[in-house]
């Protein structure tokens, strides 16, 4: 039972971040619909969630009244105030770390995020890289909701109806012929930023079967986009023109393209807990799992047991070799884990189900 309890969200930036949240929000409200949810966050983001119309939004204004310790003190007496039953704490900064302090002191359920710094640093660092794949934002902040009780299921998303076009550009949709492309090539951290020369080809290449639209903000970003714009004919940048929740429908209106990783996810239910990973086609599920330090049961790792067996609950595998599982079992959904490779994205895996 979710009935009257308040879960404050602390996620304050950046723009990616917090976007993220917003298919878990949909989830949550779908399967807690007792559930009261703040947001905390900038508030150049309140547009990202206008959808929610039960939704109540704190605006953390770091620069100003919740600036130093003595705002930090003033923003949670503030949220105090809204007599929340749980934070989830989705940021992890120095400030959401000194908030976590205050609620402890009143005995208020408190999780927070873990980021996976560890593995990241292990990825990043000049020698010995460890390539191991990451566990996606979206799953870390699912991780949050359940340590404080509330399950989502993710594969229950479903998108609301696209928005109207934005008034101001609507002329694009009758000059235009071609489909719309949206990137934004921009990071706020640089080290983010996929370089600029390579992002020119990556342009210079789209806009010959596509209309281009660049998005930013920032006044250099700014300087660098018009510079695209003026270079090549199907580039556009409207991000001056147009108010934020314009671009945010334009996004939802004519995304027919996203750029990203070509990786798949792969949820695996062992003993009760259940592991998210991101993964590709060049390793067996169980090798993604033991590499990934998931204690899955194993033996020969060539198919000539059942020692490794599970049931494929979504999506499509691969077996090679297989010698044990009848049709009739396949059917049913099982699998030997130690020759099945990944053939589709978002699969899932239960190894408790057998």
């Amino acid at each position: 039972m979710t009935k009257d309890k308040h879960i404050i969200i602390l996620r304050f930036s950046s723009l990616g971040d917090v976007a993220i949240l917003i298919p878990l929000l949909r989830c949550i409200i779908d399967k807690h619909k007792n559930l009261k949810i703040t947001i905390v966050t900038l508030g150049q983001y309140n547009a990202l969630f206008n959808e929610f119309k039960d939704i109540n939004i704190v605006n953390v204004e770091k620069d100003s009244k919740h600036k130093g310790l003595p705002g930090i003190y003033k923003l949670f007496n503030e949220l105090r105030k809204l007599k929340p039953t749980a934070i989830a704490d989705l940021h992890a900064v120095l400030r959401t770390n000194i908030l976590e302090v205050f609620f402890r002191f009143i005995f208020i359920k408190y999780k927070r995020i873990n980021k996976g710094r560890k593995e990241k640093a292990k990825l990043c660092r000049k020698k010995n890289k460890v390539f191991s794949p990451l566990t996606p934002t979206i799953y870390r902040y699912k991780e949050v909701f359940r340590k404080l009780g509330f399950e989502v299921n993710l594969e229950n998303h479903i998108y609301p109806l696209k928005p109207n076009f934005p008034f101001k550009i609507e002329f694009i949709n009758k000059k235009y012929q071609k489909k719309l492309i949206g990137i934004a090539p921009f990071s706020a951290h640089k080290g983010k930023t996929y370089p600029l020369d390579l992002m020119q080809k990556v342009i210079a290449f789209l806009q010959r079967e596509y209309v281009v639209i660049l998005f930013g903000g920032g006044k250099k970003e700014t300087q660098q986009i018009k510079i695209w714009e003026r270079a090549y004919k199907n580039v556009k940048f409207f991000s001056d023109k147009i108010s934020f929740n314009d671009e945010l429908n334009l996004y939802k209106l004519k995304s027919e393209l996203i750029l990203m990783n070509d990786k798949a996810s792969l949820k695996i239910i062992l003993d009760g807990k259940e592991s998210m990973l991101a993964i590709d086609s060049s390793k067996t599920i169980l090798d993604w799992a033991l590499d990934n330090e998931i204690d899955a049961p194993y033996s020969c790792q060539g198919g000539a047991c059942c020692t490794c067996i599970a049931r494929l609950k979504n999506g499509e595998v691969e077996m090679s070799e297989n010698s044990i599982l009848s049709q009739e079992e396949i059917d049913e959904g099982l699998i030997l884990t130690c020759i099945s490779t990944p053939k589709t994205k978002n699969i899932l895996i239960d190894y408790d189900d057998i």
